[in-house]
């Protein structure tokens, strides 16, 4: 079997996990990057140099396997959360210059891709592997203790050790209310960490309000594009963010290129 005849490792004849899940200890991430320790991975090799690490032929397996995909690329089927998705790309990556250009793709198009020699990103795929997710937290609890946490969030903003650099901040237009908006594809990702929301960019990451929670959510999955009254008319919960709340953030979404013009 060659290792890019996908049809053999993900098709319907494929092998399927016959293994239990791994139990969690609590040292997630140190075993990841072991022999070296997890401070020394944020502090020297996180978003910084590529890190080879030791180890036996089987140490990721818990994690991935071709098994684990197939059985992910199953569930994620039912997996109606707009920020598990699919994408694909023919592009090269950053070696073409445009790691931005991805198409959506659908489940059962993974493998016809992949066969092509396409670069299939699967978006938050811990939503349709239970033990990934479980695993990915523990790793996160690790990072976030906080001898860890400034030196993680700084190390995103720093440029990647690829040499890629970010496209130019945006200058905030005139604009009316009738003034239309979308966000950029597949450009607004979030999670919650304490009391702000976290959003990865190309300038690093951008922390609001959890309050502004709900309306990133709904930003995230909207069908068509919005206008700013209709995005501060989203807000209806007595402690939810204030309209100048919301337009801060629209404003810093836009400048950061996540909120384009229509």
């Amino acid at each position: 079997m060659k290792i890019t005849d996908f049809n053999a490792l993900l098709g319907a004849g494929s092998l399927e996990e016959s293994h239990a899940p791994a139990a969690l200890n609590g040292r997630e991430l140190q075993d990841l990057v072991s022999p070296i320790s997890s401070e020394e991975f944020v502090d020297t090799y996180f978003s910084r140099a590529s890190l080879n690490t030791k180890g036996h032929p089987g140490k990721f397996d818990h994690i991935f396997s071709w098994g684990k995909l197939k059985q992910a690329l199953v569930r994620g089927q039912k997996v109606s959360d707009s920020r598990y998705n699919i994408t694909a790309s023919f592009t090269g990556g950053e070696d073409s210059g445009n790691p931005r250009d991805l198409i959506k793709a659908q489940h059962e198009k993974v493998i016809e891709l992949l066969n092509a020699g396409a670069t299939v990103c699967i978006t938050n795929i811990h939503m349709a592997d239970p033990f990934l997710a479980r695993w990915a937290q523990m790793a996160l609890e690790a990072i976030n203790k906080d001898a860890l946490t400034v030196s993680w969030m700084n190390s995103l903003t720093n440029n990647p050790y690829t040499g890629w650099q970010p496209a130019p901040m945006v200058p905030l237009p005139e604009i009316t209310r009738d003034q239309r908006f979308c966000i950029a594809k597949s450009s607004l990702r979030f999670v919650e960490f304490r009391d702000k929301v976290i959003v990865p960019c190309d300038h690093g990451v951008l922390r609001f309000p959890v309050t502004l929670s709900p309306i990133l959510q709904r930003l995230s999955s909207a069908p068509t594009s919005f206008t700013v009254p209709e995005v501060v008319s989203w807000q209806q919960k007595p402690d939810g963010p204030s309209p100048d709340e919301i337009l801060s953030c629209l404003q810093v979404l836009f400048t950061n290129g996540i909120l384009q013009s229509v």
